[in-house]
């Protein structure tokens, strides 16, 4: 059923006849066709709509009407406009001009205004409505007409007060559709119910409707039938009293049409989207919000696999800044694709590896003639401070606790320790071998020529087709031909927004709420001393806690990208996991790192999910203490301290760590890593010494975690959400809203945010030393080193 927006209003007067009909049910009926009857449910709209209906009675040329009906959306808001012709003399004339607010498809209410003429007199009337769709099989509705009581041709038109009640008993699917309604009105000081309805509306199939309708008060019977091509539809309606068989029939017909298209015969055809693949992936932040944390792109890819429109999707691949985690998401993301039935080419020019073992995922790579390809292979760089840091007179100290809780090293040491080698190794080695068994299965290439590859390390597009690693060049070598052009499509945002305006369904669409914990985890806000992203866990917290209160969320998913962190904060968030979990499902998805911390704030969820080369694992703890005693004396700055109590200097950064204070620190973090071991083996339901034995700050990959028990299953962000709504009785197919959380800036607090800039700017050095402090306060959890994967 064509669903719009238009307040033109029921108008059940002594003084003119009513272009409605039994089938028009109030709480049923949404946007243009619910216009003369329901001014809250013609709010409900995708885009604009227009309608044309034509009434007559078989018996009586003078029952003759016609009406005609617009809705305008304006964001939350919509403009409604009507014009009726009541009788085909011409002598009752209705015009409207509404105005309709709705929060979303669960709640909407409508005003608007009718100037009623009859006989050459006019008269003014006003009408409100609210349509609420608490669930998704029930729909109230609630109206005032007639609220200012107007006189035309020497009669009141009493104000009416009516009820309307849907409901979809089949899962809240619109297949069956059953509605009732009251109408009361005031008549000789007596309330008395008028015009009570039935409806039953059942949709075999997108796109057609077939109504059964009985009208009590007149005995009369009504059938109807409609049918929706693209944007157009088409409604046919008759009825008849039950209790006489004449001649004397009613008949309804309407034309609709809809800016943006519902469910019909013909479906939009989006045969080729095409995918735009550069950057870091991230959609661009809205007006007063902080820009995303992570990218969407993911669900994108699966939102096509599963739209029977589309038969080709096109990617097209530029310089991608992401990590080797995300490229096997979206491969993942590929190979659903072409499971699904669509066809995947690749255009690539340039790129490494990344870009490559994204396009090597498709049914066919072109590839730019006037591009290289660089395959040579991974590599890590790490650098050690300690001897630069000593000829300015800094040294930090650090207390670890853990074999491999390497975190400190970089600022402690010149160079890596035999274990941390062996870990960055392992790892190397993971990824090479997956990158070599991509090429095999993805191209079939042998294992001679693939190292002949690497070995040369940049080749031509001509070398890169001799080797097949592409399948065609996208233009041609030839500079007497023309080249080409690129090929016909629709973009990817554009195919989900013609997809999305298919759905159909009432109220509020179960929530799958995705809070993404980017970056170094932090408790007070300030920006991490560590590279990368800060995540407040405070923030987060209160995400987490909104989504426990949410009735509307049914489940949520962790999407953790973050090396760790301070173990405080880490245990704040871990709470609120806890809390969160005690209460709707919570699934993890790990992305390229969640490690230590970003590991122990995953350990309450239901389930993990991480992908094969996602870094992991890191369970250990460590502090460190910067020492500026050897730049005061390079500087000739003298630093006196006045103290009472002997341990009142500890924490000074202006004084060497002494053993008593080692030792007292790594009783601390003992006591702190065991606490870490305690919510690694409740939460993965794993005996402690089981667990001593795979921490001690060990790293290890997806794979490997799965293996060791650390997490439940290798897969992607879809995964995630696939099981959260599994998990949480949501079939995953069906109608649901995969939500990204994001925090909200409002002015004030972006006025607040620059003056604390200025506050700042004046003395940098004072800043740096404040950091410093800090970082000298709190346990790490924190992984030992940062992956930059070099291809």
């Amino acid at each position: 059923m064509i669903y719009a927006l238009l307040i033109a209003t029921c108008l059940p007067t002594v003084a003119a006849a009513d272009i409605t009909d039994a089938t028009d049910v109030r709480s049923v009926s949404r946007g243009v066709i619910a216009a003369p009857n329901n001014p809250a449910a013609a709010s409900l709209v995708n885009g604009s709509e227009f309608s044309l209906r034509h009434s007559q009675a078989s018996s009586a040329d003078e029952n003759r009407q016609w009406g005609l009906y617009g809705v305008f959306p304006i964001g939350p808001l919509s403009l409604q406009l009507g014009y009726e012709w009541l009788h085909t003399d011409l002598i009752n004339r209705r015009g409207t001009i509404g105005i309709g607010f709705n929060t979303d498809q669960s709640f909407a209410i409508g005003l608007n205004y009718n100037y009623l003429m009859h006989a050459g007199e006019s008269a003014n009337v006003f009408n409100a409505a609210i349509i609420t769709a608490p669930v998704s099989w029930l729909s109230l509705s609630f109206g005032l007409e007639q609220l200012n009581e107007p006189q035309i041709a020497h009669k009141r038109l009493a104000s009416a007060t009516w009820m309307g009640l849907g409901i979809r008993p089949i899962k809240g699917t619109p297949w069956l559709t059953l509605g009732a309604e009251a109408y009361i009105q005031l008549v000789s000081d007596q309330r008395i119910f008028t015009t009570p309805r039935l409806l039953a509306d059942f949709t075999p199939t997108d796109g057609v409707h077939a109504q059964l309708a009985y009208q009590p008060d007149k005995h009369e019977v009504w059938l109807g039938i409609g049918v929706e091509l693209a944007n157009s539809a088409v409604m046919f309606r008759a009825g008849r009293q039950v209790e006489h068989y004449g001649n004397n029939i009613q008949t309804t017909g309407m034309l609709t049409w809809r800016s943006n298209p519902s469910p019909n015969l013909l479906p939009t055809s989006h045969s080729n989207v095409i995918v735009q693949l550069s950057g870091d992936l991230k959609p661009k932040a809205k007006l007063f919000e902080d820009e995303p944390l992570i990218s969407d792109i993911i669900l994108q890819l699966y939102q096509l696999a599963y739209n029977d429109a589309v038969i080709q999707v096109t990617l097209e691949i530029g310089t991608l800044d992401i990590k080797t985690a995300d490229v096997e998401e979206i491969r993942n993301a590929i190979f659903a694709l072409r499971a699904a039935g669509k066809y995947v080419v690749a255009e690539l020019a340039f790129g490494d590896e990344k870009e490559y073992l994204i396009a090597a995922a498709a049914d066919k790579i072109r590839f730019d003639p006037a591009a290289s390809l660089t395959l040579n292979g991974y590599s890590v760089t790490l650098l050690y401070f300690a001897n630069a840091l000593d000829k300015i007179g800094i040294r930090f100290n650090a207390v670890a606790i853990g074999r491999y809780k390497t975190g400190p090293d970089s600022l402690t040491r010149a160079e890596s320790q035999q274990v941390e080698k062996e870990i960055i190794d392992r790892i190397l080695s993971q990824l090479y071998h997956q990158f070599i068994a991509s090429l095999v299965n993805d191209r079939h290439l042998d294992f001679t020529t693939i190292q002949n590859i690497i070995q040369q390390g940049t080749i031509t597009a001509e070398q890169a087709l001799q080797f097949k690693l592409v399948d065609e060049l996208s233009q041609p070598t030839d500079p007497s031909m023309l080249p080409q052009v690129r090929n016909n499509g629709t973009l990817l945002a554009d195919s989900l927004k013609a997809a999305q305006h298919l759905a159909q369904h009432w109220g509020q669409a179960p929530v799958i709420l995705i809070i993404p914990i980017v970056g170094n985890i932090t408790a007070n806000g300030i920006a991490s001393l560590f590279p990368g992203d800060s995540a407040n866990a405070q923030n987060i917290i209160q995400q987490l806690e909104s989504a426990r209160l949410d009735s509307t969320v049914k489940a949520v998913v962790l999407r953790i990208d973050s090396p760790g962190g301070e173990v405080f904060a880490a245990e704040l968030i871990w709470r609120a996991v806890r809390l969160l979990a005690d209460t709707k499902p919570v699934i993890v998805s790990m992305g390229s790192v969640a490690a230590s911390g970003g590991y122990y704030i995953a350990t309450p969820a239901h389930a993990i999910i991480a992908n094969a080369s996602t870094i992991t694992g890191s369970i250990g703890i460590y502090m460190i203490k910067p020492d500026l005693s050897g730049l005061l004396a390079l500087s000739g700055i003298n630093a006196e301290t006045r103290k009472i109590g002997p341990q009142a200097d500890t924490d000074s950064i202006y004084k060497p760590m002494a053993d008593a204070e080692r030792a007292s620190l790594k009783t601390l973090l003992a006591k702190e890593y065991e606490t870490f071991i305690g919510r690694v083996a409740a939460g993965r339901k794993l005996p402690i010494n089981q667990v001593k034995k795979i921490a001690e700050g060990n790293v290890y990959t997806g794979e490997h975690a799965l293996q060791l028990g650390l997490v439940d299953a290798i897969g992607n962000l879809s995964h995630a959400v696939v099981e959260a709504c599994l998990r949480a009785g949501i079939d995953p197919m069906s109608d649901i809203e995969v939500r990204i959380a994001t925090q909200n800036n409002s002015f004030w607090q972006l006025v607040l945010a620059f003056d604390k800039v200025l506050k700042v700017v004046p003395n940098p050095f004072a800043a740096i030393l404040n950091k410093l402090n800090n970082i000298s306060e709190a346990p790490i959890a924190r992984m030992p080193f940062e992956v930059l994967v070099t291809p």
